[in-house]
């Protein structure tokens, strides 16, 4: 019996998981519109992707794209200078960092102050502390 191939849009998504040390557990454990927002897919790609846990063959299958995804993203990190995103990560973010971040979203400042700050969090993994830092540089700004 030949098995449909993982639709194009979980296999983003895997690229996405795979790029994070702690991406798999997350993307099982955390609430599906975290994973949507950390991953930037829609909530609907997660769940389905989620599905393909619930059944030994498909579980296999989500595996083994998981897998060749890693790969990849390791070769990438491994060619990647210092100074490239892929290679730095964004965990040294600070609070004025953050906000120079956002202003390539769409919603930007908006974004900032009225998001949940543990999906800022998320996004720019910073601890809650920086968003708070931020949303408080960006009041004064502002003022």
């Amino acid at each position: 019996m030949t098995t449909a191939p993982i639709p194009a849009e979980i296999e983003i998504l895997l690229s996405h998981v795979a790029r994070r040390r702690d991406g798999f557990q997350f993307f099982r454990s955390a609430p599906i519109e975290s994973v949507a927002v950390l991953f930037e897919v829609p909530p609907p790609v997660v769940a389905t992707a989620r599905e393909y846990l619930e059944t030994p063959e498909q579980r296999e299958r989500l595996t083994e794209s998981l897998l060749r995804a890693r790969l990849v993203a390791r070769e990438a990190s491994d060619r990647a200078l210092p100074s490239e995103p892929g290679h730095s990560g964004l965990q040294h973010l600070e609070a004025k960092d953050v906000i120079a971040e956002l202003e390539g979203y769409p919603a930007g400042s908006e974004f900032l102050l009225r998001a949940p700050p543990e999906t800022l969090a998320i996004l720019f993994q910073v601890p809650p502390s920086v968003i708070f830092r931020a949303r408080d540089l960006l009041r004064e700004e502002g003022s």
